[in-house]
């Protein structure tokens, strides 16, 4: 049996997914299919392995999430916290609790100058967690997340060995970003897995080539190479203990993140096999490696890094060789860096557009043009490191920022030349598909099939394929999106004309224009949109708009009050947008109402109407705004993210409406009321929010309506 784990391992993970998505019923179904498959070429044994794993699978995702819905409740019964900080990035700290195990992301609402390495002691409440957000927090090893302003810290500074590697760490990173914060981040980033989010990150994502801004396995393997050369003169068994030694001090440093703990396994399980003398085969290495790391967090199946990694090495050990032949170059270094770039890009080119809804069709060129620059970078950046940490001279550290800095202006360069395709995030068909497709002809099961039958079956799966890629759809889809403490509302009609209701909110640290309502319009598949709507200039409906209006092409944009932005059209009480089979009217404000010019009481009040379907968007109008609109509305979306102060209750009382959204995030503020919620809830009202169920999707065929969460 030709790679069995690679056979067996889909059935582990299968197992795990099922579990967390809980649909046994489709892993039951999935089981009935194989076996009735197999029975009949009686392959009894691959029946029960098959099994086994699928199980195995199931029971680890089940003691994954106990262990950490458990520990989440303990933190829940808590109000008082204590640890180390072991990562800092602006305002956002993460703490380690060693004692009870636990870890925390803190965002730090203070200018406190806490620094790795502290030990803080803090009150406060953990958040609820969001489905979505929740398997992210755990794939990463954090337990929850709370917000601190400066009253609540109280800050110890204490010497401990454990924290001996992360003030070293920083001590590196906080050397480089004094230097040149944008070269010697990106050195700090490249080295040590360090983020600073700055706007270069968006260039990196649209080259295709974002992997490079974090630690990776790719780096890893560079080190590991470096330093295997380096003592090639010394002892095969000191040269591989020095091999594994730093390079578990390097995983170490990283904060062990999923990629680099994977080559870091691979690395060890290598090393150990060179030791007892036994065949190295990489991949049942990978296998066990993976194998290993989902028993120990089975959220990783949710883990970027961890899906990515896995999957661009997979593709390197079953693809490379294939395109090495194909490829008609003589030069046997652009030969193989070509067919390295190639496999990756093969392997991992479905999940890339699901999760961004594009690609660069120069993605393969840039990563062999940079490759051996960012190698090259990497072993010097990490030399230097060294010895700015032996000798504390921080002209060591001045070479590798400056380096940095020319990588940077190289790639803003290469990025000018950009050619960019928004086929939208594909349906799972096209994923299966492609995969399957790639398996045939890449030959790797030894699948026999004549010339023929390759044929149909080729075509057979590159039209299912295309099919799926059609984003054509009769039905009309509102996105309220989850942006924290605030509102954006992406609107696509059944012609795939795209209107956007307000930005989120921006403030340091965050904007939700960059992090949030462009990726996630792009996903839709659009580049442009037909209208972008601002209800009303506060900093949480309008953060960022500007960078939208960069970032894609709108045709045309709206405000009651166009004194902030000459580009924008007034639209006032009365008017009527149309567009394609869509109707927004303008309900409010209506000019006999505005006082005192406040920007709640000049907000605009929309009423989005498809066929039968009504749909009610109230911004923050006010009470008294409220009050004088009543009607039918399928969907109702709650004023002023469910301030009770907002909430009108003879509107309710005199309107029929379906279903309420509040789009709302971490406040100070007391968002949503409860009394709001249990006024909804009272009059059978389902109830929706950003903050609890995420991304809201509400779909309709202009008769019945159904939402999504995501």
């Amino acid at each position: 049996m030709r790679y069995p784990l690679l056979k067996l391992f889909p059935f582990f993970i299968a197992g795990i997914v099922s579990y967390f998505a809980g649909n046994f019923y489709l892993l039951c179904a999935a089981e009935a299919a194989l076996f009735l498959i197999l029975y009949r070429k009686k392959l009894y044994y691959t029946i029960l392995f098959c099994c086994i794993f699928s199980v195995l699978g199931a029971l680890c995702a089940k003691a994954n999430y106990f262990n950490f819905n458990s520990k989440y409740e303990f933190l829940k019964s808590k109000n008082e916290y204590e640890g180390y900080i072991v990562e800092k990035n602006n305002n956002v700290l993460i703490l380690k609790n060693y004692k009870e195990n636990y870890k925390l992301k803190i965002y730090l609402y203070s200018q406190r100058d806490i620094k790795p390495g502290d030990y803080i002691k803090f009150s406060g409440v953990i958040r609820e967690n969001q489905r979505n957000s929740e398997r992210f927090l755990y794939s990463k090893g954090i337990n929850g997340i709370i917000s601190l302003s400066d009253k609540n810290i109280n800050i110890n500074s204490p010497k401990s060995l454990r924290m001996i590697p992360t003030k070293i760490k920083y001590k590196i990173i906080n050397g480089y970003l004094n230097i040149d914060e944008e070269g010697g981040g990106f050195i700090s980033g490249l080295v040590f897995g360090y983020n600073n989010e700055t706007e270069n990150e968006d260039i990196f994502r649209e080259l295709g080539i974002s992997h490079i801004l974090a630690v990776s396995g790719f780096n890893i393997g560079i080190i590991y190479y470096f330093i295997r050369r380096a003592l090639i003169k010394t002892s095969a068994k000191l040269r591989y203990l020095l091999c594994f030694i730093i390079c578990f001090l390097y995983t170490f440093l990283s904060g062990f993140e999923p990629s680099i703990t994977r080559a870091f396994i691979m690395i060890s399980l290598y090393i150990i096999s060179r030791a007892i003398n036994k065949p190295y085969e990489q991949i049942n290495i990978i296998f066990v490696s993976a194998f290993m790391m989902l028993l120990y967090n089975a959220y990783y199946v949710f883990n970027l890094g961890f899906i990515l990694s896995y999957t661009a090495v997979l593709g390197l050990i079953l693809f490379k060789h294939k395109f090495s032949d194909a490829i008609p170059i003589k030069n046997q270094k652009v030969k193989e860096d070509t067919a390295i770039a190639l496999s990756a890009f093969t392997a991992t080119f479905p999940i890339v557009i699901y999760i961004s809804g594009f690609f660069s069709i120069i993605t393969v060129l840039v990563n062999i043009i940079i490759g051996p620059m960012v190698s090259a970078i990497t072993v010097i950046g990490f030399s230097l490191s060294f010895l700015y940490l032996i000798t504390s001279i921080k002209y060591f550290l001045f070479p590798a920022a400056f380096l940095g800095k020319m990588f940077m202006e190289l790639i803003k360069f290469i990025n000018k030349a950009n050619i960019m395709v928004y086929p939208g995030r594909p349906h799972f068909m096209f994923i299966i598909a492609y995969y399957i497709l790639m398996i045939l002809i890449f030959d790797v099961f030894d699948i026999k099939m004549s010339s023929i039958q390759k044929k149909y079956t080729y075509s057979f799966l590159v039209l299912i394929m295309s099919i799926s890629l059609i984003k054509y759809s009769p039905y009309l889809k509102i996105h309220f999106i989850n942006v924290g403490q605030g509102d954006s509302i992406f609107i696509e009609t059944p012609g795939r004309n795209g209107i956007l209701i307000d930005t989120g909110p921006e403030f340091e640290g965050y904007a939700a224009a960059r992090n949030k309502v462009v990726p996630y319009i792009r996903r839709c598949g659009y580049r442009s949109i037909d209208g972008l709507i601002i209800t009303h200039f506060h900093s949480d409906h309008c953060g960022g708009y500007k960078y939208i209006e960069d970032e894609l092409k709108i045709d045309s944009l709206y405000t009651f009050s166009s004194s902030k932005d000459k580009n924008f059209n007034e639209i006032k009480y009365g008017d009527t947008l149309k567009i394609n089979d869509i109707q927004i009217k303008i309900l409010a404000p209506e000019n006999s109402v505005i006082s005192n010019n406040s920007e709640n009481e000049i907000c605009l009040v929309l009423e989005v109407s498809y066929k039968n379907f009504n749909m009610l968007l109230t911004s923050d109008a006010e009470k008294s705004v409220l009050d004088r609109i009543t009607g039918e509305f399928d969907i109702y979306k709650v004023s002023h993210h469910g301030s009770y102060a907002s909430f009108s209750q003879s509107a309710i009382d005199n309107s029929k409406i379906g279903t309420a959204v509040i789009s709302v995030g971490r406040n100070s503020f007391g968002h949503p009321s409860y009394k709001v919620i249990e006024s909804l809830n009272e009059r059978n009202i389902p109830v929706y929010r950003t903050d609890i169920n995420g991304d809201i999707t509400v779909i309709s065929d202009g008769y019945k309506y159904s939402v999504l969460l995501r």
